[in-house]
């Protein structure tokens, strides 16, 4: 079963490093879409097309402010 990860913040070296972490899981699979901009999180979202959202508040995403 593929899990589907929506990672929203601003810092991409942060994102780009819990994507790594993810991919080095065995047993699960994720397929992990990366957005920096509220727009685009909001709309990845309401397509149902996301099983987990994780989103860095600590510096808001355009939008979010």
């Amino acid at each position: 079963m593929e899990i589907q990860v929506l990672l929203a913040g601003d810092d991409k070296k942060e994102l780009s490093g819990i994507k790594n972490l993810l991919s080095k899981i065995k047993k699960s699979r994720f397929r992990v879409n990366v957005v920096v901009h509220y727009d685009h999180a909001l709309a990845a979202t309401l397509s149902g097309d996301v099983d987990v959202c994780l989103i860095d508040y600590a510096e808001p995403l355009d939008g979010f402010n």
